[in-house]
């Protein structure tokens, strides 16, 4: 008889992945009539950096958001192929490409504003 108290409890959807992946569960039968039980932890899905990609590409740096977006996209679709180890090397990318994008916006943000406070005219003639 079941517990009246115990919370219910509910089966996963078939391919359903959980926040942190899933286990896996194998159980063998020994020659020797014992049981073995291997449990083995799914490898998660990397990270595409799509969010990051379309904010650098729409707010800093275009040419370099535009790359990291194709590099997200390629780490997405390779990550649905279950291709994680290629799917980690071009998120990565993605990533470093995004921080490029953001170090040389604002590199040329602070060389701008410097000019133009140590010579005003810069303004004027420009």
């Amino acid at each position: 008889m079941e517990n009246p108290n115990a919370p219910p409890t509910y089966d996963t959807q078939p391919g359903y992945v959980g926040v942190g992946g899933t286990q896996q569960t194998m159980v063998m039968t020994a020659p020797a009539g014992g049981t073995v039980i291997i449990n083995q932890a799914a490898e998660s899905r990397p990270s595409s950096y799509l969010g990051f990609s379309i904010f650098v590409m729409l707010c800093c740096n275009l040419l370099f958001g535009i790359i990291a977006l194709i590099f997200s996209v390629m780490s997405s679709s390779a990550a649905d192929d279950n291709d994680f180890a290629s799917a980690r090397t071009k998120g990565k990318v993605a990533l470093g490409l995004n921080i490029t994008g953001m170090l040389v916006t604002v590199l040329i943000v602070v060389v701008v504003v410097a000019l133009v406070v140590s010579n005003p005219l810069l303004l004027l003639m420009g």
